[in-house]
């Protein structure tokens, strides 16, 4: 059975099995739970603006706390260890905290600038989206840089069935026609294609088990839909669509997205949780 992936950039949203109702009021940056890690490592970490919160499986109440980060993204590999993205304009890196921990055991810096989305693979090798230069790839527990893939500010990434690797770039604040989804070769900085069609800001990204990917585009306000190796989009989706600023999927063939990116947590509230989920036997069309 193939392991999820877990793809997290700051503002992205994955609430498996998790009651919001149960988590108390604050303002994040990030939320995830541990879904692609041993059932025992199955809590509900916040990244806040200085802190990550800890919650136990169900509970609303802070079973530890991270402090002295600044997390822009949030990743586990397969064993349980949580890398966090610190971005700050003097101190950027990505933080290795073992399972359980509050101290981190590394700190891997080089090359990490402005990091803005963290993933991980199915070989544990760590991808680093950095604002405004470059991804940087670093192997299962390495704090050496393994290689480069070329891309101008990139914002998101996913991996397809093959372990290729699909990043998103915007045109970043300088503007420009530089936003696409640009797939490269598993373990390789060799560009498979350039997906440019229908994409002006791909804030973020998910890949399905059949190949099908789906990009949530804040400008257009859509989710874009590309079956597998295609460079125009199949479809959008705009029914409950507003300025998305993160997508998912679960187990289940799921999509979710946040329909109002200025408002507290959109899941948080009820009504905004049934308009922000649909399944994708209900959508226009299955995926391809």
């Amino acid at each position: 059975m193939m392991r999820p992936r877990v793809v997290f950039a700051a503002a992205l949203v994955l609430l498996t099995g998790c009651s919001s109702s149960l988590v108390q009021p604050i303002e994040p940056r990030a939320l995830t739970q541990g879904s692609a890690v041993p059932t025992h490592f199955r809590h509900l970490y916040v990244a806040n603006a200085s802190t990550v919160a800890v919650y136990g499986p169900g509970s609303g109440t802070v079973l530890r706390k991270i402090s002295g980060v600044k997390p822009a993204a949030l990743a586990f590999d397969s064993i349980g260890n949580l890398y966090v993205a610190s971005d700050t304009r003097s101190d950027s890196g990505v933080l290795v905290y073992h399972p359980g921990a509050t101290v981190s055991s590394r700190k891997i810096t080089q090359s990490v600038r402005y990091p803005r989305a963290l993933a991980i693979d199915r070989s544990d090798q760590l991808y680093v989206a950095n604002g405004y230069f470059n991804v940087c790839v670093y192997a299962s527990g390495s704090s050496t840089l393994l290689r480069k893939l070329k891309s101008f500010f990139p914002i998101s990434i996913a991996f397809d069935p093959t372990d290729n690797v699909d990043v998103g770039s915007s045109s970043g604040p300088y503007g420009g026609n530089n936003s696409q989804v640009a797939v490269f070769a598993r373990h390789s900085s060799k560009t498979l294609r350039i997906i440019s069609n229908g994409i002006s800001d791909p804030q973020s990204i998910a890949v399905d088990t059949s190949g099908t990917l789906y990009v949530a585009d804040t400008s257009l306000s859509v989710i874009a839909v590309y079956p597998q190796g295609a460079t125009k989009p199949l479809r959008n989706i705009t029914s409950g669509v507003r300025g998305p600023t993160a997508l998912s999927l679960d187990s289940s063939a799921t999509y979710m997205w946040p329909i109002t990116p200025r408002v507290r947590s959109p899941f948080t509230r009820p009504e905004n949780r049934r308009r922000c989920v649909r399944s994708l036997r209900e959508s226009p069309g299955p995926p391809r």
